[in-house]
């Protein structure tokens, strides 16, 4: 994975990530600061192709979805129905994981999977296309080609 990680900017607050896709799984890096730990701690995640396919069909079904990724609404059940929310009730109950619903937008909405309403507060965003591991690839071999060209 490392070899080739992708760099990312999450869409609001243009915080740094990593990423990758390997054809099966999506991982995404990214340092957590918290106020104990001004240095913050690297954390990766990924995500099954099955996990997001899930995500992007309920995005799909709901029409326009909020980010829906407060840490504290979602841990206390009180998050409006939206991906962050999706992930911590589907996918996996933890915070630390649900919070990667801004990298994973970001990275859609590069490709051109998704499309939102360019706000930085309520957030919302909708399908633009379903096809999203040719696009995804596609990506990937356009960024890998631009570096080795360079």
């Amino acid at each position: 994975m490392e070899d080739k990680l992708l760099k990312g900017y999450t869409l609001s607050e243009e915080k740094p990530f990593l990423w990758d896709y390997d054809g099966e799984k999506i991982f995404i890096s990214k340092i957590f600061i918290s106020k104990n730990d001004k240095n913050g701690k690297e954390h990766t995640f990924d995500f099954t192709n099955a996990q997001i396919d899930g995500l992007l069909l309920y995005i799909k079904k709901k029409g326009r979805v909020p980010l829906g990724n407060s840490v504290s609404k979602v841990k206390d059940g009180t998050e409006k129905d939206g991906i962050g929310s999706y992930l911590y009730n589907n996918i996996k109950q933890d915070t630390t994981f649900q919070q990667t619903s801004s990298q994973l937008v970001s990275i859609w909405c590069d490709i051109g999977v998704l499309h939102y309403n360019n706000r930085k507060k309520g957030m919302e965003f909708w399908i633009n296309d379903m096809n999203w591991r040719e696009m995804l690839l596609d990506f990937i071999a356009n960024k890998i080609n631009l570096v080795e060209e360079t």
